[in-house]
């Protein structure tokens, strides 16, 4: 399933593995095509760690999307990769390391 929705706590596991196909859509720059924009560099991190903190019991997700591309700027890393968010706060997040 794809779910670009704010709160992704209502998809639970019901004894098969389950996954969202796509979720995310956050995006910095207003006007481009995106489910939703932040005012803030800091935001999407903050966007990122509310919504993969509500999928427990999901055997995984697809953030969408990895990069910005023409026309939708909605990416964790900008068109150049650079990333959007300090890859250490990524781990973090991600249960992988420190902040």
């Amino acid at each position: 399933m794809h779910d670009y929705g704010s709160d992704l706590s209502g998809h639970r596991s019901t004894g098969r593995p389950l996954w969202i196909g796509e979720c995310g859509g956050i995006s910095l720059e207003p006007g481009d095509f995106a489910y939703r924009t932040v005012g803030s560099s800091e935001e999407p991190a903050g966007e990122y760690a509310r919504l993969v903190g509500s999928l427990d019991g999901l055997a995984g997700f697809v953030w969408a999307q990895l990069t910005d591309v023409e026309g939708e700027l909605n990416g964790l890393l900008t068109c150049e990769r650079i990333p959007k968010v300090r890859p250490e706060k990524m781990r973090a997040i991600n249960g992988r390391g420190a902040a």
